[in-house]
């Protein structure tokens, strides 16, 4: 951590960890701002702790194409595997590819191999569902957030997501705004059963989609942090 201990004198300081790992940091950051902590927002707090305030990952509204809309199809998963590594994703990737032609499926570690971000947002802005799954191995403690959940749901589809194992402000409703799998080879099943019935995969893509705009873009995460660190926000700024 940088010593904070120098900037702004005697003004409060919010910390937010961003790391990817679950390890509680706080007295190390209240030591580098001179015990000057007004709030600590961590990224992967466990699920059921209560020494940090949650903070996962966010998207930018602005970055969302426009209107959602209904016409979608298929399943995208574009994802990295760590040189075979990722066995959790190697596992969804195969599942996925099983059910042809629907499932744009990329498994590729080299970025100039790989679709651009501008062709995969143009990609999951015409799918029907997603998937989410950060982490590399199951059992693994920590790895649940990753910018793929966000931008899923802000790209409009149905999003198939590992269970969190992380706290998260305004959590998701499983069959509702969400589905939740609790193992890799679930993911598959579950993305059939959307593909197979699309007007249920449209409800659940349009719920989460206005619910991840309500609670958890760039704006509403700004105001949440502000918020939990005592800063009085009116109610007209955005």
């Amino acid at each position: 951590l940088p010593d904070l201990k120098k900037i702004g004198g005697s003004a409060p300081v919010i910390i937010i960890d961003g790391w990817d790992d679950a390890t509680d940091l706080r007295s190390k950051a209240n030591e580098a701002a001179g015990n000057r902590v007004c709030a600590y927002f961590k990224r992967e707090l466990p699920l059921g702790q209560s020494w940090a305030i949650p903070l996962p990952f966010t998207y930018p509204e602005r970055w969302i194409p426009g209107p959602w809309h209904a016409d979608r199809s298929g399943i995208t998963y574009y994802t990295s595997v760590h040189g075979g590594h990722a066995h959790s994703r190697l596992c969804i990737a195969d599942g996925l590819r099983a059910l042809g032609d629907v499932a744009d499926v990329v498994t590729d570690d080299n970025r100039k191999r790989r679709p651009s971000p501008d062709d995969l947002h143009q990609r999951l802005w015409g799918s029907l569902v997603g998937v989410h799954w950060n982490q590399l191995l199951s059992g693994s403690t920590h790895g649940w957030d990753g910018f793929r959940a966000w931008e899923n749901w802000a790209y409009g589809v149905a999003v198939v997501s590992q269970r969190p194992f992380i706290e998260m402000p305004h959590p998701f409703t499983d069959g509702e705004n969400v589905i939740w799998c609790d193992d890799p080879s679930e993911v598959a099943i579950e993305v059939k059963k959307l593909l197979d019935d699309p007007d249920r995969a449209l409800r659940i893509a349009l719920a989460g989609h206005l619910h991840f705009k309500q609670f958890h873009g760039a704006t509403s995460r700004a105001r949440y942090v502000l918020k939990h660190a005592g800063f009085e926000l009116k109610e007209n700024v955005t």
